[in-house]
């Protein structure tokens, strides 16, 4: 039933979950428990969905005994997955099951076995075309290469996904490259944007002349990968955003109409994560683009001040 009776009632439920954490017994109720979320991770009501994958984290943040929840929950997980999503439905199932398995990989050791994995469950989930499930898949890769036990490994797939974004044919799987990268560069430190070549790679391809299919991929697929960072990063990505405005305006006069729309819209997650002395000095290269010959580089530098205008 999905009257206000309904779906109150079915909140109420996932709300109710959560603090009997403590109260269940990891291998009698879990697996019970876990197959009932799994099933309402779809809920058409998106306030229904959302409580009820908080639920799941609760469950699984609150767990006294975390050795004996993993065995049990991780293949469950882990299997669920490997399933097809296809449908907006599935999609859905799939965030909250990729939310459940960044909060479960929390309590493993940073010398686990079973993280590596996992971490290898998430990359390969990150071409799902959902931006919801892109955007979990980020926020939990973030917090699963922290250790400096797997650091090796998140900087390995990090290179993977660099060369994957600008040269992969499939729009979803640029865009969940482009997310793994902001959230690998946000686990692993701002050091390895440089140390490791990120911003050598982007700017490389985000400057391609090349004017087929594969250059257009190149560019749009860097320009994904700044939004992404600007959004994982936040005003850590400041210092960097000199350099990458004239990109950005470069690339808004591009033939490719895809490209075109990427650098906006990685113009306007940029500018509206800027503080206010980060606007001050974006200005200058904002103005100078006034000058442009090329009527789509005014009008991007206008647009983009009107965004900033509030810092």
């Amino acid at each position: 039933e999905d009257g206000d009776a309904g779906w109150l009632g079915r909140e109420g439920v996932a709300i109710a979950l959560g603090p009997l954490a403590p109260l269940l017994d990891p291998r009698l109720h879990l697996p019970v428990v876990f197959a009932f979320l799994k099933r309402t991770f779809a809920d058409e009501r998106e306030a229904v969905a959302q409580a009820m994958v908080a639920a799941a984290r609760t469950l699984i943040e609150r767990q006294p005994s975390p050795a004996e929840m993993l065995p049990l929950l991780l293949p469950m997980l882990e299997n669920s997955l490997a399933e097809a999503a296809t449908t907006e439905e599935q999609d859905r199932v799939r965030r909250g099951l990729v939310l459940s398995l960044g909060a479960l990989a929390a309590h493993m050791e940073p010398d686990d076995p079973r993280v590596a994995p996992v971490l290898q469950r998430l990359i390969d989930t990150l071409s799902t075309p959902s931006e919801a499930v892109q955007r979990t898949i980020s926020a939990s890769l973030a917090l699963l290469v922290r250790p400096r036990a797997i650091r090796d490994r998140g900087a390995e797939y990090l290179d993977a996904l660099l060369a994957s974004l600008v040269a992969t044919p499939s729009y979803a799987m640029r865009r969940g490259a482009a997310y793994g990268v902001g959230g690998l560069v946000r686990g692993l430190g701002l050091p390895v944007l440089e140390g490791r070549g990120v911003l050598d790679a982007l700017h490389a391809a985000s400057a391609s002349k090349d004017k087929g299919e594969k250059g257009a991929f190149a560019r749009e697929g860097a320009l994904f990968a700044y939004e992404a960072l600007a959004d994982a990063l936040g005003r850590l990505f400041e210092p960097y955003i000199l350099d990458v405005v004239p990109q950005l305006l470069a690339c808004v006069a591009d033939g490719s109409g895809g490209v075109r729309a990427a650098a906006v819209a990685a113009s306007q997650t940029i500018m509206g994560r800027l503080s206010s002395q980060g606007a001050t000095l974006v200005l200058p290269a904002l103005l100078a683009a006034l000058d442009s010959e090329k009527w789509r580089a005014k009008h991007a530098a206008v647009q983009t001040r009107g965004a900033i205008a509030h810092r």
